[in-house]
């Protein structure tokens, strides 16, 4: 990861893309998917999981307050995040 650090644009880098995650959760998002093949597989990983958590939570705020309207929510965006992730880690692999 430290290799690739060199060639990322800054906000790509652990520190400040954390930063960004923690307070722009969808625009961290959508970094990690524009950058996606500039990235070595460590920090997709990274990216991604940080970006995933901290929009998780971001959403979670916006969601109606039923248990019921949250676990259909909470389903479809693992759902979701899943394909994603599955679908970007089979057209890298190509």
């Amino acid at each position: 990861m430290k290799d690739n650090d060199k060639h990322l644009p800054w906000f790509l880098r652990k520190t400040p893309f954390f930063i960004i995650a923690a307070c722009f959760p969808p625009l961290a998002y959508t970094l990690v998917l524009l950058f996606w093949k500039r990235m070595d597989n460590e920090t997709k990983e990274h990216n991604f999981l940080f970006a995933s958590l901290f929009l998780f939570v971001y959403s979670i705020t916006w969601m109606p307050r039923t248990l019921l309207h949250i676990t259909i929510a909470v389903g479809i965006y693992i759902f979701l995040l899943a394909v994603t992730f599955a679908a970007l880690s089979r057209k890298m692999k190509k």
